[in-house]
């Protein structure tokens, strides 16, 4: 959700864009922040993602060495939808095997630089279309959208309201205890 009003004006807090040409998810400056945090700890530091225009975050592997991380989806919702109603879309449906980068692991999961106007607000591209059906109804002053999940889409695309429990939370940093060398020493400090 784009709604911290601290961050974006109120022009484009809770605002999002569908752009059939935009390859995944551009997420403005804190979000996208944020998502690399997270699937930085749950990669277990193996993602490194980049900030620059057309940017993506890249894993060493193929993507389906990583079938954990395919549990993961974003949560979205739209604060105009009366019946409070969702949309869960699988990370993975913004992921695919970069051939350029030897068939590693990429997810189109983009930066938008939040100090320019037009990248204040989450834009959907093509990738977000795998699992999701939509029609638009375009009238004189605004365009409807109503979504649906694809008939293809991957299996934890969901649309709907459900209220579902909340687990433990997978975000926990591991901290490791580095035991010292008790044979060695460095101009008196321990050595690991």
């Amino acid at each position: 959700m784009n709604s911290n009003t601290t961050i974006y004006t109120s022009t484009y807090a809770n605002t999002s864009a569908f752009h059939i040409n935009y390859r995944g998810l551009g997420l403005p400056t804190e979000l996208y922040k944020e998502f690399v945090n997270l699937l930085a700890i749950i990669t277990g530091g193996e993602s490194t993602c980049l900030t620059g225009k057309g940017g993506l975050c890249a894993l060493p592997r193929t993507c389906d060495a990583y079938t954990s991380l395919w549990d993961y989806d974003f949560k979205i919702k739209f604060s105009s939808d009366s019946q409070d109603n969702y949309l869960r879309v699988p990370l993975a449906s913004f992921a695919a095997n970069y051939e350029t980068d030897n068939g590693a692991c990429a997810i189109f999961v983009e930066y938008l630089n939040a100090a320019s106007s037009n990248s204040r607000q989450i834009i959907f591209g093509g990738m977000f279309f795998q699992s999701i059906y939509a029609q638009f109804e375009q009238e004189e002053t605004y365009t409807q959208a109503q979504l649906w999940v694809n008939k293809n889409a991957l299996k934890n695309t969901y649309i709907g309201n459900e209220v579902l429990p909340q687990g433990n939370s997978p975000f926990v940093v591991k901290m490791r205890t580095i035991p010292t060398d008790p044979s060695s020493q460095k101009n008196g400090l321990p050595t690991f």
